[in-house]
């Protein structure tokens, strides 16, 4: 089975409010059973040449309260109404875009960036703006073509030795 480090790269994003979207969600329980969404969301930089992996739990634990998935579905454009019982599971999660607060965090050694918070729309203005005409797989494919062109000029100036 495939492995892989959570934000194992040597980026890592200052604390703050960046655009993500969530490329994949698989619904799994925590070690005392309790029924849990593992959000896997990429989060772009500003200018959208860099993103990271992060992932997130939804945990629904009875008399814990739900405040994060309520966030993360009103962060992602759903009206949350009071009382309301909803039916929510992955399958509802994947392809969401949205704002979330980063933070950093140290584990085993290691700097890594974590979800703080989801950030509703009219709440704050992010800290890296996506423009409103761009969707995600727009910004998916300006990102390949940006890292692209970073590695073409690179490639160029190391066959110039002046």
């Amino acid at each position: 089975m495939p492995e892989y480090e959570q934000n194992a790269a040597e980026i890592i994003f200052n604390p703050g409010i960046y655009n993500f979207e969530c490329v994949d969600a698989r619904e799994k329980e925590t070690k005392a059973s309790d029924p849990m969404i593992e959000l896997h969301l990429d989060v772009f930089s500003a200018d959208c040449t860099q993103k990271i992996s992060v992932i997130d739990r939804l945990v629904f634990k009875p008399g814990y309260g739900f405040k994060k998935i309520d966030e993360f579905r009103k962060a992602t454009g759903d009206k949350v109404v009071k009382n309301e019982r909803v039916i929510f599971d992955a399958e509802d999660c994947f392809a969401r875009i949205g704002k979330v607060k980063l933070k950093t965090t140290t584990y085993k050694g290691r700097v890594r960036n974590e979800v703080d918070s989801y950030i509703e729309s009219k709440d704050e203005q992010p800290a890296e703006p996506i423009e409103p005409e761009e969707t995600p797989a727009d910004l998916k494919q300006r990102f390949k073509a940006e890292v692209a062109a970073a590695a073409n000029r690179q490639s160029n100036d190391q066959s110039n030795p002046f």
